[in-house]
């Protein structure tokens, strides 16, 4: 059967298509054409990270960390909305350590507005390998609770990446505390919404007690095992060179978090708080948590407000998380 929609395809056309068997642009994490989202506390070296990994590109490198890299065009461009000229010159000079003989193929825009209708102009005429736009909500000007407006902003940039065969990558921020729990893609600001559109959301974060060194956890990776995302990845970080190496070390969660015991206490009372507000008696949080006396229900929520634990989970739900379990 012949069709006149050109963008109707049968299941036996896609089965007989060539297939582009040929290595992932990050190998083992993302590929060209994608559009992830590295997020994170603040402070924590997210755009170090990723100046890293364009230098890595325009240099051709076969690394970035432990994983493969494969450039194509050895040009990037990045969006900076916090950094201007001079501070840039700075960190790249020390990055680069004098070597600035493929600097040209790292391209800035400090003042775009927005970097979409730049970047329709930019790749038709630069094949760019990397796109990084730093950071989200600087140039995501509608309300981060609207899940419609998020997804209505980032499908043109998926259509550019998969366009002009580039990887898009956003930096991103999680909630406030969030360095307080277990790595979850339920932190990240404007939550459901930002992790549905992306194909790979990465998280870094500083470890709790080892200084100088960070953690990069995969929060959701389409395709990557389940194994790879119960674990972070340490990583250290050079004051002096600005730059990250990994250490061969995975991380389990349980040591992301200082006080495992502290944690356990922080979700009773979590939980306990939202039954409460909801109109629970002290007797019928009791029955439902397991716990014989009212009176525990009350010590509980007492010692929750003094570490300013309410706080915590009304700057979460003002941030968009996804709610309480019950």
């Amino acid at each position: 059967m012949n069709t006149t929609t050109t963008n109707i395809i049968s299941l036996k056309d896609i089965i007989n298509e060539e297939t582009n068997n040929g290595p992932k642009f990050i190998n083992g994490l993302a590929d060209k054409g994608e559009v992830i989202s590295l997020v994170g506390p603040s402070d924590t070296g997210k755009s170090m990270i990723l100046r890293q990994l364009s230098i890595d590109v325009i240099n051709g490198e076969n690394k970035f960390l432990s994983y493969e890299l494969n450039p194509e065009h050895k040009k990037v461009i990045y969006f900076s909305s916090e950094d201007n000229k001079e501070k840039t010159k700075e960190i790249f000079l020390r990055m680069l350590q004098g070597d600035i003989s493929n600097s040209r193929n790292l391209y800035f825009d400090f003042n775009s507005y927005n970097p979409l209708m730049t970047l329709k102009e930019f790749l038709p005429l630069i094949n760019c390998d990397l796109v990084v736009i730093d950071c989200f909500s600087d140039y995501f000007t509608s309300d981060i609770n609207r899940s419609t407006d998020i997804r209505s902003f980032l499908l043109p940039y998926k259509r550019l990446a998969s366009e002009f065969n580039c990887l898009i990558i956003f930096l991103h921020h999680t909630g406030k505390n969030a360095e307080k729990r277990a790595p979850d893609k339920n932190s990240i600001l404007g939550s459901q919404a930002i992790e549905g559109a992306m194909r790979l959301v990465l998280e870094l974060r500083n470890h709790p007690t080892e200084t100088g060194h960070k953690c990069l956890t995969i929060l959701k990776g389409n395709y990557i095992s389940s194994e790879l995302k119960q674990k972070a990845k340490l990583l250290r970080f050079s004051e002096q060179s600005l730059k990250f190496d990994d250490v061969f070390k995975n991380v389990g969660f349980s040591e992301l978090i200082a006080d495992d015991f502290e944690v356990i206490e922080y979700e009773t009372f979590k939980r306990v708080s939202y039954m409460y507000n909801s109109g629970l008696s002290y007797d019928q949080i009791a029955e439902k948590i397991g716990v014989s006396s009212r009176g525990t229900i009350s010590k509980v929520l007492k010692k929750g407000k003094i570490k300013g634990w309410d706080r915590i989970i009304r700057e979460d739900e003002e941030s968009n998380l996804d709610g309480i379990p019950t």
